[in-house]
């Protein structure tokens, strides 16, 4: 039995990871002349951040959450306001993507994505509506303690898609931070 795969998601969070996983699904997307939907998903906290931020730069009275610091959840903040920032959001990381973009990625058959949400909840999402056959996803290879606190995007992925999943780790990870 040959497999096809029509359609291939390709979470994209700008990292090493995510360009090496970009490559390898346009290895396996031209002998099938698969689409590549490519997304890059902005975290609910990022979304959270620019709001108040948003609001602070307009004058514009909003909550202050001096306890929980800028990432908590917004209560009652100006609908119009909060859909202005996700519009904002969703154009900068489109055009984003689009300059993360590999030149020899040109010839495949591209459809760009930016949701808004937690990551693995719009991988999973995106890959259910989308009948997505197969997803190809750049790992960190966090072990230890710093898995636990970080948790694994990648592995809630692979545990709960309905279709294939594919974890790629660049072959040399990029250099540290601590060093």
């Amino acid at each position: 039995m040959r497999r096809t795969f029509n359609t291939i998601l390709v979470p994209i969070d700008f990292s090493a990871y995510s360009t090496e996983a970009l490559l390898y699904a346009a290895s396996i997307a031209e002998p099938f002349s698969s689409s590549l939907l490519l997304l890059h998903v902005i975290a609910q906290d990022a979304k959270v951040y620019a709001t108040h931020r948003h609001l602070e730069r307009r004058g514009l009275p909003h909550r202050v959450f001096p306890l929980l610091g800028p990432y908590s959840e917004m209560l009652e903040e100006p609908q119009e306001e909060t859909d202005a920032v996700t519009v904002d959001l969703r154009e900068q990381g489109r055009v984003a993507l689009q300059q993360f973009l590999p030149p020899e990625l040109a010839k495949h058959d591209l459809e760009l994505h930016v949701e808004v949400g937690h990551p693995f909840d719009q991988i999973l999402a995106m890959a259910r509506d989308k009948q997505t056959e197969l997803i190809v996803m750049g790992t960190h290879g966090r072990t230890g303690l710093e898995h636990v606190m970080l948790g694994s995007v990648a592995e809630r992925v692979v545990r709960l898609a309905s279709c294939p999943v594919m974890t790629v780790k660049t072959a040399t990870p990029p250099p540290s931070s601590n060093s």
